[in-house]
């Protein structure tokens, strides 16, 4: 019998704002039938040789108060640009507080608005990620962003806010690796939410070339 592949979720309890209390049990029971996911709090000392052995690396890391330790930096971009693939959620993108990070990941949170309900609509339906899936409204932190230039992405996911169209959701083929980021995910109620299980279960599939 052929083991279940691995993944490692980054995530921090009791922190403020978007603690992993409970958020970690959801992406388990989405990626149950894929994938075994083991969640660490001390990912900051986390190294290359750490990751290689997992099929994926998911992040709702809260890091957004301090700069990522270079040990995660030089993991992170060893690890997926040598193949691995990374599906970074809401907050998970503050690792791009160090630039180098921001470049891999393709953007950096800089703001956003109060929570509200924000409509979500399709800036690629044809890709593989939300071929064939229907829009769908919920509670939501409208995050916005800084991109980079330099580092090509698909955007096919959006919201609608103050009559404009924001990205909330990408992939990037990063070396040899593949990256899929969804910027919701405030809280436990966010996945709880039908439509945003379908697409963490369809991203994680793309960052590891299922789909």
């Amino acid at each position: 019998m052929s083991q279940k592949p691995k993944g490692i979720l980054f995530g921090d309890y009791n922190s403020d704002p978007h603690p992993v209390n409970d958020i970690d049990k959801e992406i388990i029971k989405i990626l149950q039938d894929d994938i075994d996911v083991s969640l660490t709090e001390d990912y900051g000392s986390l190294t290359r040789d750490d990751l290689v052995g997992h099929d994926l690396v998911i992040s709702y890391a809260n890091c957004w108060k301090e700069k990522t330790s270079p040990k995660l930096v030089h993991a992170m971009l060893s690890y997926v640009s040598g193949g691995g693939a990374l599906l970074a959620i809401h907050n998970g993108i503050h690792m791009s507080v160090d630039f180098e990070l921001a470049q891999m990941l393709g953007g950096r949170f800089v703001r956003h608005p109060e929570y509200q309900t924000l409509g979500y609509t399709f800036a690629d339906p044809e890709h593989p990620i939300v071929r064939g899936m229907d829009t769908w409204s919920m509670g939501e932190e409208p995050y916005q962003f800084a991109f980079d230039d330099f580092c090509e992405k698909n955007v096919f996911l959006e919201y609608t806010y103050e009559g404009g169209k924001w990205p909330a959701g990408w992939t990037i083929e990063y070396g040899l690796g593949r990256i899929a980021y969804l910027a919701p995910g405030h809280d436990v109620n966010s996945f709880m939410n039908l439509a945003f299980r379908e697409l963490i279960l369809r991203s994680s599939r793309w960052a590891r070339g299922i789909i």
